[in-house]
């Protein structure tokens, strides 16, 4: 994402731009008021870029993990249409594979949401450090009792899903709109 115009300054103004280290490699960001706004990402530190980094970037070769399917951020949203009514035994009937979820080693968040315009529909909205964290997630016994049991007598439909690899995200962002 290149937020910068032509002349490379930040939206808003001329504001001085750094580039920090983040999991895949460089993002430039923008200060704007005591926040930091991403601006554009990169793969290499580029020599002339590494003073103010981490030592172990500074002695290096500048090389970061290239992101992939496998050092990807999985980010999941499952959207479940529910039967007419049952949306609290529903949630009640999930709990025990929402907590164990939680506590898998490679969850970062596991949370579901109630439509404020069809309290019938709960939408899931998970994450996992990356591919092998999620193929543990699908693999465990809590998962193929949580497909098969108790709660999805609950479910009206075959639930709809979006499935994101984020390979330059390890969590949440902050709206640079706002």
């Amino acid at each position: 994402m290149n937020d910068r115009d032509a002349a490379g300054t930040c939206p808003g103004g001329n504001l001085a731009s750094r580039r920090v280290l983040s999991k895949f490699g460089l993002r430039e960001t923008c200060e704007v008021a005591h926040d930091v706004v991403q601006v554009t990402t990169c793969s290499r530190y580029e020599s002339a870029d590494r003073a103010g980094c981490p030592p172990e970037i500074q002695a290096g070769d500048g090389a970061t993990p290239t992101p992939n399917e496998e050092t990807a951020l999985i980010y999941i949203t499952v959207k479940k249409k529910l039967k007419p009514g049952t949306a609290d035994a529903y949630l009640a009937a999930s709990q025990a594979y929402t907590d164990a979820t939680r506590a898998e080693p490679g969850n970062k968040w596991y949370e579901h949401y109630r439509s404020v315009d069809d309290p019938n529909t709960i939408l899931t909205i998970e994450a996992f450090d990356d591919a092998a964290a999620g193929e543990a997630h699908v693999n465990s016994e809590h998962f193929r009792q949580g497909v098969d049991g108790d709660a999805k007598q609950y479910i009206a439909e075959r639930p709809d899903i979006l499935y994101i690899d984020a390979a330059d995200r390890d969590g949440w962002d902050k709206m640079s709109e706002f």
